[in-house]
C-alpha cells in the first residue's frame, strides 16, 4: 500500500485494473483485492474513490450476483423465446438469499467493508449530481440488502458483520443518492425482511433500517410512512420490541413524524 499511495494518478489507475485482471472471482487473491482496495479508501479517501470505484463496483458486482443471474450477457440469439415470453409476464420475484458456500465470509466481510469505505467518500461528479450512477445503485442495493437473512451456522458472527459493515454500507450507499424512489424502495425492501423474516433476520434488518434512519436524517421523512405497519408489528413482538422502539424514536427525533 505505502507503494501505491506514491504512484501518480494514471499510474494508479493502470495497477488497479490490473490487479483487478488477477484477482479472480472464488479465489484466495479476491478477498486480499478488495482488503487492499478498502485499505487505499481509508488513507487516501475522496482522492481514492473515484479510480477505485470502477473497478471495486464491478467485481463486487460479479460477486454479489446470484449464480442464475445475468441473462443479460448471454448472445440475444439464444434466448429470443425468453425474451418475448417476458415481454408479456410480471418481473421474477427476487431470488432467496445465498447460501454461505456461494460467498465465503471473508470474502463477504471484505467486499462489504470496501464498499462501505466507498460510498462513504466517492465524491459526485457536480453539484447537485449523484455520487453513483443510477444502473450501479438499482444493482447493488437489492443485492446487499439480500445478504441481511443469510444463514450462517454462527449467526452471533452474522449479526456482527450486519452492524458493523453491512448496516452503514447500506446506509452509505443510500446517502449517495438524492433520489426519494431509491430511499423508499431501499426501505421497503427491509420492511419486508422486519415482517416476514425468520427473527435473527428481522432483528439484523432492523439495525439496517436504525443505520438508515440515522445517515438520512430528515431525508427519512419521505418515506417514514412505509414503516408503519412494519414497526407497528415489530413492537408488538417482544423480541422486537427495544429496537423497533429505537426506530420510532429516531425517526421522530430525526423529521417530527411520530409513525406509531
Amino acid at each position: 500500500v505505502a507503494l501505491l499511495l506514491k504512484l501518480n494518478e494514471r499510474d494508479l489507475v493502470d495497477w488497479l485494473a490490473a490487479a483487478a485482471k488477477r484477482a479472480l472471482p472464488a479465489q484466495p487473491s479476491r478477498a486480499a483485492f478488495y482488503l487492499l482496495l478498502a485499505t487505499l479508501l481509508d488513507r487516501l479517501k475522496a482522492i481514492a474513490a473515484p479510480h477505485v470505484a470502477h473497478v471495486l463496483l464491478d467485481a463486487a458486482a460479479a460477486d454479489l450476483a446470484p449464480p442464475d443471474e445475468d441473462d443479460d450477457a448471454l448472445p440475444a440469439k439464444k434466448k429470443p423465446r425468453r425474451r418475448r415470453d417476458l415481454e408479456h409476464k410480471p418481473p421474477p420475484p427476487p431470488p432467496p438469499p445465498r447460501g454461505d458456500s456461494a460467498a465465503p465470509v471473508l470474502l463477504r466481510w471484505r467486499l462489504v467493508a470496501a464498499l462501505n469505505l466507498l460510498f462513504l467518500h466517492l465524491p459526485p461528479k457536480a453539484a447537485g449530481d449523484d455520487a453513483l450512477e443510477a444502473d450501479r445503485f438499482d444493482a447493488l442495493a437489492p443485492r446487499l440488502v439480500d445478504l441481511i437473512p443469510l444463514a450462517e451456522p454462527d449467526h452471533s458472527r452474522h449479526s456482527a458483520f450486519v452492524a458493523d459493515h453491512l448496516a452503514p454500507c447500506v446506509a452509505n450507499l443510500a446517502h449517495t443518492s438524492t433520489d426519494d424512489a431509491k430511499h423508499r424502495a431501499i426501505n421497503h425492501r427491509l420492511m419486508l425482511l422486519a415482517r416476514d423474516a425468520d427473527l435473527p433476520a428481522r432483528l439484523d434488518a432492523l439495525r439496517v433500517v436504525k443505520a438508515l434512519v440515522l445517515r438520512l436524517g430528515h431525508l427519512t421523512a419521505n418515506f417514514a410512512n412505509q414503516m408503519v405497519q412494519a414497526i407497528s408489528e415489530c413492537l408488538e413482538d417482544p423480541a422486537t420490541t427495544e429496537p423497533a422502539r429505537e426506530i420510532v424514536l429516531l425517526v421522530d427525533a430525526a423529521t417530527g413524524i411520530r409513525i406509531v
